[in-house]
């Protein structure tokens, strides 16, 4: 069974396929918008053309499917190509500068409130860092002074009494030598003569 389609049918399916492009466009804006609200990696950004794209196809397959029977028509295809190029470069241009500009005001907002809100924290947070600094400025100064303390701890102590003993054993040395006919003592007299 062939289907006939008047005049008046192509051009109501072209229009209307002009339309299915300008909703298209739409949805592509959608996906711009969230680009510029949120930052994306780059295969965040292919992954979502991918689904756009894979939108766009069932977008078109439904569209055929209902209006022109399932017949693929290359006017259609046109017809939503044309409606995609116009909505991107009147209304889509607009809808974007209304979307950065939406999103500033809505980005300097939830800055003012974020900051608002986090002040206390901030505040505490600096007094905590400031404690900690200096008391680990003050435990690492103390720990250099304890590190050269241990190092003079290993060092032995030199005992007051070898140097006695040292003195002693010079005097022992004086007196156990020969004695000759006059000897010498500690206290400065000699023995030979009394």
């Amino acid at each position: 069974m062939q289907v006939f389609f008047s005049l008046n049918d192509y051009t109501r399916f072209f229009l209307v396929s002009c339309l299915v492009g300008a909703g298209l466009g739409a949805l592509y804006d959608f996906f711009r918008v969230l680009r510029v609200a949120v930052w994306s990696p780059k295969w965040i950004v292919v992954a979502e053309d991918l689904l756009y794209f894979i939108l766009c196809a069932v977008i078109t397959f439904l569209y055929m499917a209902g209006y022109a029977q399932g017949q693929v028509r290359g006017y259609i295809l046109i017809g939503e190509l044309l409606g995609w190029i116009l909505y991107y470069f009147t209304i889509g241009k607009l809808v974007i500068q209304l979307s950065k500009g939406l999103i500033r005001i809505v980005r300097a907002i939830v800055q003012t409130i974020w900051k608002v809100f986090t002040f206390p924290f901030r505040t505490l947070w600096k007094v905590i860092r400031k404690f900690a600094q200096s008391t680990r400025a003050f435990f690492v100064k103390h720990a250099v002074f304890s590190r050269k303390q241990k190092k003079e701890r290993k060092k032995p102590l030199q005992l007051g009494c070898r140097l006695l003993y040292n003195l002693f054993n010079k005097q022992k040395k004086r007196t156990t030598q020969p004695q000759n006919a006059a000897s010498v003592q500690p206290d400065g007299l000699q023995e030979g003569k009394k």
